[in-house]
């Protein structure tokens, strides 16, 4: 609303003008509908000195959302391969925990101890440690599960050696906590999981290989750094 111009006689009725600097602009508000002239001038002054209110143009605007777009594309790969990095060193710890888990159930409890495949002789679609009570190395209803994990990222495979292998795999511990077979041989088994959507160099930075002992230790390892990490490996 455009306000009115008053007298000096009416000014005190009128009101009067305040000036409130904040945020490097001007708000100018009154007290009634009219002012003097001499408090028109100041406000004007007011705009003068202080300026227009600061802000972006389109142009600006639009400039900015590019820039950030292109930084997105270039982080977007990096970040991607941090976080598989990050999984397959979380998915090799989980395996070791749970063959572990599986031993330490076997010496404590006395029994015999099993970790195989969630479904048929395929690791990468999880695995299930359980105790195994009349030694047939597959899971019956009556049998207690002391772990299971899900199927892992379709950008993971995993492969054995020994009896982690073949169309019956699993690994086994005795009530000693020593890794055997099914006809109570010592054996030591490996697995290997690793990154298929890598190739050459990138892909022995990317693989982890899971070592049972016959004495039953296990441990992870990771085959560009450390020249015993194999897959034939049998400590």
């Amino acid at each position: 609303m455009r306000p009115n111009y008053c007298s000096a006689d009416n000014a005190r009725r009128c009101g009067r003008i305040v000036v409130h600097d904040k945020f490097r602009y001007t708000i100018l508000y009154w007290d009634s509908q009219c002012i003097e002239p001499s408090d028109l001038l100041a406000m004007k002054y007011e705009q003068r000195r202080f300026g227009r209110a600061a802000g972006f143009t389109l142009i600006e605007m639009m400039v900015a959302i590019m820039i950030a777009a292109i930084l997105l594309l270039v982080a977007s790969p990096s970040f991607v391969t941090f976080k598989r990095n990050s999984e397959l060193t979380s998915t090799a710890n989980s395996l070791v925990a749970a063959i572990s888990a599986a031993r330490a159930e076997a010496l404590k409890k006395g029994v015999t101890s099993v970790v195989i495949p969630l479904q048929g002789a395929d690791w990468s679609t999880g695995w299930t440690v359980f105790i195994d009570t009349n030694n047939n190395q597959l899971l019956d209803p009556t049998e207690d599960i002391i772990a299971q994990q899900t199927a892992l990222p379709s950008y993971f495979s995993v492969t054995g050696q020994a009896t982690g292998e073949g169309g019956f795999s699993y690994i086994m511990f005795d009530p000693s906590g020593y890794s055997r077979t099914a006809n109570a041989t010592f054996q030591s088994v490996t697995l290997t999981i690793a990154r298929n959507d890598l190739s050459g160099p990138n892909l022995a930075l990317q693989t982890r290989i899971i070592i049972v002992g016959k004495s039953g230790r296990v441990r992870a390892c990771n085959p560009s750094i450390d020249l015993s990490c194999t897959s034939t490996a049998t400590e």
